[in-house]
């Protein structure tokens, strides 16, 4: 290849596109076949892949450390200045039947596209969580205190443990 680069540099040889990708195609099975041009095995091309995805996802990380760090919401938060309370979506189009009570004596529960609601005397609506498991309006005192000497640590371990279980589902998949 120097050869003919050497060549087409001192107008010797006039090279056009289909001699030049035959004369790099060949040079390069000659290196296959000799050992010098080393492809990565399919182990390696995974370590590769597997070094891009913890690249991406440490970046990820520190970004969200950085926004929690900082006290700035979460982009993906539906919730209010990014203190904990969360605005409900409204239940319009194929979800309005969420806000429509069961009628006096009808089940509180009922099944929709394979998953179990119940009505929620507190929300009223049908939810995914009981009415006996609703924690609207419950306040816990030991989440206040831990909240108070530490503001956002919550915040950050729920975002790291989310990060760790995304990554070790991320490597079991792999197998």
């Amino acid at each position: 290849m120097d050869k003919v680069k050497d060549a087409y540099d001192e107008g010797d040889v006039a090279v056009d596109d289909d001699h030049l990708m035959a004369k790099a195609e060949l040079k390069s099975k000659v290196l296959q076949r000799d050992g010098n041009y080393i492809m990565p095995s399919k182990d390696e091309k995974k370590i590769i892949a597997l070094s891009a995805e913890f690249d991406r996802m440490k970046a990820q990380n520190e970004a969200l450390s950085k926004q929690l760090s900082e006290g700035k919401p979460r982009a993906a938060s539906t919730g209010g200045e990014g203190n904990g309370t969360r605005k409900p979506r409204p239940n319009l189009g194929k979800w309005a039947w969420k806000d429509i009570p069961p009628l006096t004596g009808s089940p509180h529960e009922k099944t929709v596209a394979g998953k179990s609601y119940n009505w929620c005397t507190k929300h009223k609506a049908w939810t995914l969580h009981t009415a006996a498991a609703c924690q609207l309006g419950e306040e816990n005192k030991d989440e206040d205190e831990a909240a108070a000497s530490a503001p956002g640590a919550s915040q950050i371990a729920q975002a790291l443990a989310a990060i760790v279980d995304d990554s070790n589902n991320f490597f079991h998949d792999q197998d």
